[in-house]
C-alpha cells in the first residue's frame, strides 16, 4: 500500500536522516549561542626558578580561580537570532526534502500502478491471441481458413510478446525504484497492489499558486 512504502521511506531515507541530523544540530546550537561562555579554571603561579619551571612547591604565590566572560550588551541575542535563522534554514530544508522524496514516491507508485495495469492487458491479449491461432490453425487444417489467416495471426501474437516484455521491464523497473526510495535491494520482493479507483479533482490555477507560496519550503 502506498501508505506503507510513504511510512518506510521516510523512515529509512539516508538523505532524511542526514537532514534531521543537521536540524538537530542546528537547534543544539542555538540554545548554546544564547548563554554565556563557559566559565574557566584559572591558575596563576609567581616567581618559579626558570630552571625548574616545574618546581610548584617553590613559587612565592599561587593563585587558583573562576573566570567568566561576559560579552558586549546585545551580542547574545544577536548570536541567538543568527544560529535561529540557520536552524529555519535547515527545517526547510528538511521539510523541502521530505515532500520532494514524498513526491517520487507517489510517482514511482503511480508508474508502477500503470505498468501493473498494462501488463494484465497484455498478458490477456496474448493469451487471447494465442487461442485465436490455435482456433484458425483448426480451421485451416479442416478447409475453412487460409494460410495467411494463420500468419497474421502469428505476427500479431509476435507483437503481443514484444510489448509484454516492455511493459515488464518497465514493472521491473519501478519496482526496483520504490526499493531504493524505501532502502531495501532492488529485487526485494512487492506485494500485489491493491485496487483504487481514480478520484475526481478540481483544480483552480490561483489556489494552487496560493498554496505553493504558502507551503513550498524554498520559497
Amino acid at each position: 500500500r502506498l501508505e506503507t512504502i510513504l511510512r518506510v521511506a521516510l523512515a529509512r531515507s539516508p538523505d532524511l536522516a542526514e537532514a534531521r541530523a543537521r536540524t538537530r544540530a542546528s537547534l543544539d546550537r542555538v540554545r548554546a549561542a544564547s548563554r554565556l561562555p563557559d566559565l574557566e579554571l584559572k591558575y596563576e603561579h609567581w616567581a618559579v626558578p626558570l630552571s625548574r619551571p616545574r618546581a610548584l612547591d617553590e613559587p612565592q604565590m599561587l593563585m587558583l580561580g573562576l573566570q567568566q566572560t561576559f560579552p558586549a550588551p546585545g551580542s547574545l541575542s544577536a548570536r541567538e537570532r543568527m544560529a535561529l535563522g540557520d536552524a529555519r534554514i535547515l527545517i526547510e530544508t528538511q521539510r523541502a526534502r521530505e515532500l520532494d522524496l514524498i513526491a517520487r514516491v507517489r510517482r514511482a507508485y503511480s508508474d508502477l500502478y500503470l505498468a501493473e495495469l498494462e501488463w494484465r492487458l497484455h498478458v490477456e491479449m496474448v493469451e487471447m491471441t494465442t487461442r485465436m491461432t490455435e482456433i484458425a490453425r483448426t480451421q485451416y487444417q479442416a478447409g475453412r481458413a487460409s494460410q495467411q489467416d494463420i500468419l497474421r495471426l502469428v505476427v500479431e501474437m509476435s507483437r503481443h510478446h514484444n510489448d509484454l516484455a516492455a511493459v515488464e521491464s518497465r514493472r521491473r523497473s519501478q519496482k526496483a525504484l520504490l526499493n531504493a526510495l524505501m532502502a531495501r535491494p532492488p529485487e526485494a520482493p512487492l506485494g500485489p497492489l491493491p485496487e483504487f479507483e481514480p478520484r475526481a479533482v478540481e483544480v483552480r490555477a490561483e489556489e494552487l499558486r496560493r498554496r505553493l507560496e504558502a507551503r513550498r519550503p524554498a520559497i
